[in-house]
């Protein structure tokens, strides 16, 4: 009998499907078997993903026996991510491997993709209504299905405020991440308000599932809310012609809108209409306002705003103000103004106030008030309160005070200053005044002067003096300590003391110079300094100490190239060059090599070589920092430019060990504006140790600061002397420069012995300069000479400069001569500037043919309000026909007269 077949084994499932998503939580199912394995058998079973891309299985092996069949072992299923954007069928297949005999088995596994999307490059976008496109890309996340193109639709939430193009971008698997532009333009309308549309991004066919994508715009619109008027002021005579405006809006209201229009005053200008109405039809066509002066029986005059407001609040424009100036047609009463007190007010500055009163007559005001206003000129000098005194029908009787204080300053100028009291309304009265006198209480700004600014040369273990004087008369006693910047050097005496009537007298200083002074090559300074009376800057006279070595010395030499003084002297951007050697004495020469060091701290100065060696024999390959060591070595020093305009310095250290240091002084002359064109000439400059005192004034003549470059040369031989000065002119200002201002400015140097200085003064700016020299004698003269007029436009000008001042002993007279050859010169002006650039004007008016008009400095102070000091005022003369114009002076030190009419452009 033969056996029979063994049945058919099978392998359960919990589960034939699962719904996964990409990426996300792994799924589960449990495997067992129906029946056991033959007795003492294993069964293996295989679990395969059909695509392990999109899902992966664990475990892969599963084995069972007949003690385990029937109990479950779990399967995990894990979704991966991929960079698709489809949706994925995966078969897992669980296969009897070995031991048991039964058909595969299948799970059914959906995974859900994640990645569909549309990516916007820009989540947000603002524009101007009207104004320039803006634009923004587009691509696709993950790629379509292969061979399918997906269509995104490109829409404008409001297309009157934004439009795009294009309306559809195509992507499909080849491109889908590749950036397509959307041009976003917006779009001009008629109202003031901003927009807010969306742009939508939604996929529009394709097969292709994405969420919608959107784009914020903002459009900021360039109409404003506003109310327009043709005149913001209109002028009327009181009882006169009416006037009129005309009013309209900047942008459609959309809605209704009334304008209200409302007078301040309707007893003074009456309005009609007093509402305009404003519709999206007719905002942009001008509505006309009628405006009515209205008579009344005061004689003053009227200033009346007109109020024009929206009263639609969606339509929310600012008020506007239109100024009606009402003139009066009553002639005001004639009256008079009446001050106690002298004329003349003294003060001093910081000091306890002046007081005087101000009384009305000559009438009695009805129902009216008088304005009286009270002009200071000068309220850096001077506070002055009130300003406007009120006289009313019921206090017109009484007086009313003015409070004067001299306001602290930082100048020691004494000033006076006119106080301008007048009637502006209610009644017609003379101006009247007081004159304040301010005593300053600071130290007097003068300067210390040396006998020369040479430096002064002494044997060491000598003796030499030089002088000391003041440039001004001080207030008060003035002490001068004076101190050496090395032990080297003692002076006797070590203060000097000048008096406000010895100021003048040049005082001897004694110098004595130590055994060793000026062994190093050194240049010693002695600093005088201001200790009281007087505030100015530290002054240096220069001391170079001669030190002739002893016998037995060893010495380094160094020698100029070309041998010219003791210091070396180059531009900016240029080189110098210099030789260093060595000298025995008495001693024998080296037996082995000596190390010259080159130290210096300016780091716009490099020299080449630092380190010198000189040998005791010839060399085979010679270097140039190499010599033997009784030859020189050549050193280069290379200045390099700098950003600001000041002249440099600096000093090398010459060092080798048993050798006396020695010391080479380089002054570096900086070079801006050397190119500038000349502008100006100042002329026989005399130096500053002569008797004459010189000053330069340079004058500004332009709106903005001027810069100046002093191009000078001597006048008894070629010698040059330059730089530039180094702050700017104030514009519209004047600096005035003594002979050692000229001599710090141009590298230092006297030009003592050499006759007096002529310089070109180079400025790319608009500059004219003045040279006055007070003799011995006292008398002022000008060294520059009657000015012609020159045509300006339709007008005629001439410049006159260094005015002298009213409160100065030397008496200034201004000739104008109208030289028209028909007619008159008339709407003559002269528009004049102090120191400070500040500009006070005054109107001439008619200046008959062949006539000269003479105007002494006290009146021009009266006639423009302002007292200057010194040489400080400069004046532009103009008028309608040509004239010639001369400023004569009677100088105080000998009633000389002289002409200082010419500046030297």
């Amino acid at each position: 009998m033969s056996p029979s077949k063994p049945l058919r084994q099978s392998i359960e499932l919990s589960a034939t499907t699962l719904s996964l998503t990409e990426g996300g939580s792994a799924g589960t199912f449990d495997v067992t078997l129906e029946t056991p394995p033959a007795a003492g058998a294993t069964a293996t079973f295989s679990v395969t993903s059909g695509d392990s891309g999109a899902a992966s299985v664990s475990p892969t092996t599963l084995t069972f026996d007949d003690s385990n069949y029937d109990t479950a072992q779990t399967v995990t299923v894990t979704p991966q991510d991929d960079s698709d954007g489809l949706d994925e069928d995966i078969d897992i297949t669980i296969s009897e491997s070995s031991g048991y005999d039964a058909d595969d088995m299948t799970v059914d596994v959906s995974v859900s993709d994640d990645d569909r999307s549309i990516i916007a490059s820009r989540p947000s976008i603002v524009l101007d209504e009207g104004g320039s496109t803006d634009s923004f890309t587009v691509a696709l996340e993950t790629a379509p299905a292969s061979g399918t193109s997906v269509s995104i639709s490109v829409t404008s939430g409001d297309t009157g405020a934004v439009t795009v193009s294009p309306s559809t971008l195509t992507f499909d698997d080849s491109n889908y991440d590749t950036a397509k532009p959307v041009t976003l333009t917006p779009i001009e309308d008629d109202d003031a308000n901003n927009e807010s549309p969306t742009i939508t991004l939604a996929v529009d066919g394709g097969g292709y599932i994405a969420s919608n994508e959107t784009v914020s715009v903002s459009v900021v619109d360039d109409e404003s809310k506003s109310i327009r008027v043709s005149l913001l002021e209109i002028d009327l005579t009181e009882g006169g012609s009416d006037d009129s405006f005309t009013v309209k809006l900047s942008s459609d209201p959309v809605s209704s809108t009334d304008v209200s229009i409302v007078s301040a005053d309707p007893d003074a200008v009456t309005v009609s209409p007093r509402t305009l109405t404003f519709t999206s039809a007719n905002y942009e066509t001008a509505q006309t306002v009628t405006v009515s002066p209205e008579d009344d029986d005061d004689p003053l005059a009227e200033s009346v705003a007109i109020t024009l407001s929206s009263t639609n609040s969606a339509y929310d424009a600012d008020d506007v103000t239109v100024n009606i100036s009402v003139a009066e047609d009553d002639a005001p009463p004639y009256g008079t103004i009446v001050l106690d007190g002298p004329d003349t007010l003294n003060l001093v500055e910081g000091g306890n106030a002046a007081l005087f009163n101000v009384k009305i007559g000559g009438f009695v005001p009805k129902d009216w008030n008088v304005t009286v206003s009270v002009t200071n000129n000068d309220p850096g000098a001077i506070l002055v309160s009130p300003t406007t005194l009120i006289f009313t029908p019921t206090n017109y009787e009484d007086s009313q005070t003015v409070r004067v204080v001299a306001q602290e300053d930082d100048d020691s100028i004494h000033e006076s200053i006119p106080i301008v009291i007048s009637a502006t309304d209610g009644m017609s009265a003379l101006k009247v005044g007081k004159q304040i006198l301010v005593q300053d209480d600071d130290i007097p700004n003068e300067t210390i002067i040396l006998d020369s600014t040479d430096p002064l040369e002494i044997a060491a273990g000598g003796v030499g003096h030089f002088t000391v004087r003041l440039s001004g008369q001080p207030s008060e006693n003035v002490t001068l300590a004076l101190s050496a910047s090395d032990d080297a050097i003692t002076l006797d005496p070590t203060r000097l003391t000048f008096t406000p009537s010895d100021w003048i007298e040049a005082k001897r200083v004694k110098v004595s110079a130590g055994p060793l002074a000026g062994s190093g090559n050194e240049i010693y300074a002695i600093t005088l300094s201001a200790d009281g009376g007087i505030d100015t800057d530290d002054v240096q006279k220069t001391v170079r100490a001669i030190y002739t070595p002893p016998p037995d010395a060893k010495t380094i030499v160094v020698t100029l190239l070309p041998t010219d003084g003791e210091r070396l002297r180059i531009d900016e951007d240029s080189s110098g060059r210099f030789t260093v050697g060595l000298e025995y004495h008495d001693e024998p020469p080296p037996t082995e090599n000596v190390v010259v060091r080159l130290l210096h701290s300016n780091p716009d100065i490099s020299l080449s070589p630092e380190l010198l060696t000189f040998t005791p024999a010839p060399l085979a390959n010679p270097s140039t920092a190499w010599a033997v060591w009784n030859e020189t070595i050549t050193v280069q020093v290379d200045a390099r430019s700098d950003v600001d305009t000041q002249n440099d310095s600096d000093t090398i250290s010459l060092t080798s060990d048993g050798f006396i240091e020695r010391k080479l002084h380089i002054d570096i002359k900086d070079t801006t504006g050397n190119d500038w064109p000349m502008k100006a000439w100042a002329l026989a400059l005399p130096p500053p140790t002569v008797q004459d005192d010189a000053t330069l004034r340079v004058h500004c003549k332009q709106d903005t600061p001027c810069y100046v470059y002093l191009d000078c040369g001597a006048q008894r031989d070629d010698s040059t002397y330059q730089g530039a000065i180094p702050d700017p002119i104030p514009a519209r200002g004047s600096r005035v420069f003594t002979a050692q201002d000229i001599a710090r400015h141009t590298g230092g140097l006297s030009w003592e012995g050499q006759g007096r200085l002529g310089c070109a003064l180079r400025s790319p700016n608009a500059i004219s300069a003045q040279v006055w020299t007070r003799s011995g004698d006292g008398v002022l003269v000008n060294n520059s000479a009657m000015i012609r007029s020159y045509p300006e436009g339709e007008r005629h000008r001439a410049d006159i400069e260094s005015i002298s001042s009213p409160d100065s002993p030397d008496k200034a007279n201004i000739r104008i001569h109208c030289i028209a050859p028909v007619g008159d010169c008339t709407d003559t002006r002269l528009d004049c500037y102090d120191d400070y650039g500040t500009m006070y004007g005054v109107e001439l008016g008619r200046i008959r043919r062949q006539i000269v008009h003479h105007l002494q400095s006290e009146e021009l102070a009266m006639r423009i309000l302002h007292r200057w000091n010194d040489l400080g005022l400069s004046c532009e003369v103009r008028s309608d026909n040509p004239f010639t114009v001369q400023v004569l002076s009677r100088t105080g030190g000998g009633g000389a007269l002289v002409n200082n009419s010419a500046s030297g452009n």
